[in-house]
């Protein structure tokens, strides 16, 4: 796997030879690939099923070879991790030899395939069939990564795309059309604030809710047992972790739903790594209480509100999602101190999107009327 690779870490440099031979290797599992869909056509050609089968072909992410310092996948969203084939074949709609240029997403994949059967695509899909020309919607695509616990978001616009690496408290900005393997970072937003608001609207949305940040770097390690009740009910309580990996651990031993939904009780080891947990509330307004002891080596950990207002371990302390106290996270995981941090984004987007904004994103809010 190239996982164990010595030169997976961004900082390890690859010799030019060890690199080709594991593009090599990857173009051999590709080889593989293609011969099966090869064997699985035949077959269906024999049994006379191809005038009636439509063939779609794509990927999940693709794979990157130190472009960007890197192996692997799941821990960047340059082009290398997000540009994947989308091949559809044996539908009018999309003949053969052609080749479209409109951006697209995974999203749109579901009502495609939707649209290939004859059925009409649902209100809640968030994609949009390609059976319709896209090349002239002027759409906003996202893609992120959890992995490990370091997050990144992304945004695209045509042929410009921003990267926000949260967990670092840092955004470029790169013109595709200029520079399509981004190697050429720009520092300001180049569509005026517009792909920023995109972006800032996106997470405010998706991250709505409760966020519990498990952080415990540079070798540190420490264990969280907690129990937190609320007057409403908890909705869609969940966690990411990456267990064992190498020297990194987020395990639960306990992740616990009352039947009434009131209550959660979890207990957690993290080591050297980040992890996370999210839950949200019947309503914003609903008061959330958190009694969480955590023990570690050291007298450096606690429970954190925010980015920095640490509050007694083992001492219940009662929140709203409106808390000032619980807006912001640390800026840089690897700068901070070892702990859990508590963080809260009203459910309200508009609210979240007044905060934190660039001169050039209010001026845009401003005039589409989000704010005065």
């Amino acid at each position: 796997s190239l996982l164990n690779l010595k030169y997976y870490h961004y900082y390890k440099k690859m010799p030019e030879a060890d690199r080709k031979r594991a593009i090599a290797l990857y173009d051999g599992e590709i080889a593989y690939v293609d011969s099966e869909v090869g064997r699985l056509i035949n077959n269906l050609t024999n049994l006379g099923m191809m005038d009636n089968t439509v063939v779609v072909i794509t990927s999940d992410h693709g794979e990157e070879f130190k472009e960007h310092g890197r192996l692997g996948h799941g821990r960047t969203l340059y082009e290398e991790q997000t540009h994947v084939p989308l091949i559809i074949s044996g539908h009018p709609k999309f003949p053969a030899k052609t080749h479209r240029k409109d951006l697209v997403s995974t999203c749109d994949l579901a009502p495609t395939l939707l649209d290939l059967i004859g059925l009409k695509k649902t209100d809640f899909f968030q994609g949009v069939s390609l059976f319709k020309d896209l090349s002239d919607y002027n759409r906003t695509l996202f893609a992120e990564t959890i992995q490990f616990g370091f997050e990144k978001r992304s945004a695209r616009q045509g042929k410009y795309k921003i990267i926000d690496i949260r967990y670092d408290n840092k955004r470029i900005f790169f013109n595709l059309e200029n520079d399509p393997i981004e190697i050429e970072p720009i520092s300001e937003d180049p569509t005026g604030g517009k792909l920023s608001v995109a972006l800032k609207d996106y997470s405010a949305d998706v991250d709505k809710g409760w966020h519990l940040k498990l952080i415990a770097l540079h070798r540190n390690s420490f264990r969280a047992q907690a129990t937190i009740t609320t007057s409403g009910q908890f909705v869609n309580p969940r966690h990411y972790y990456s267990d064992l990996i190498a020297t990194t651990l987020v395990k639960f031993y306990s992740f616990e739903l009352s039947p009434d939904k009131k209550t959660l009780l979890f207990d957690v080891v993290v080591q050297n790594a980040v992890g996370e947990i999210i839950f949200n509330t019947n309503s914003s307004e609903d008061e959330v209480t958190f009694k969480i002891t955590i023990t570690g080596p050291s007298k450096n950990y606690g429970v954190f509100l925010g980015k920095d207002v640490r509050i007694p371990n083992n001492k219940a302390i009662t929140l709203k999602q409106s808390d000032p106290r619980v807006e912001r996270m640390p800026e840089n995981y690897f700068k901070t101190l070892p702990g859990i941090y508590l963080r809260a984004v009203n459910s309200d987007a508009k609210t979240a999107l007044k905060t934190n904004l660039s001169e050039g994103a209010i001026e845009h809010l401003k005039s589409l009327g989000y704010i005065e």
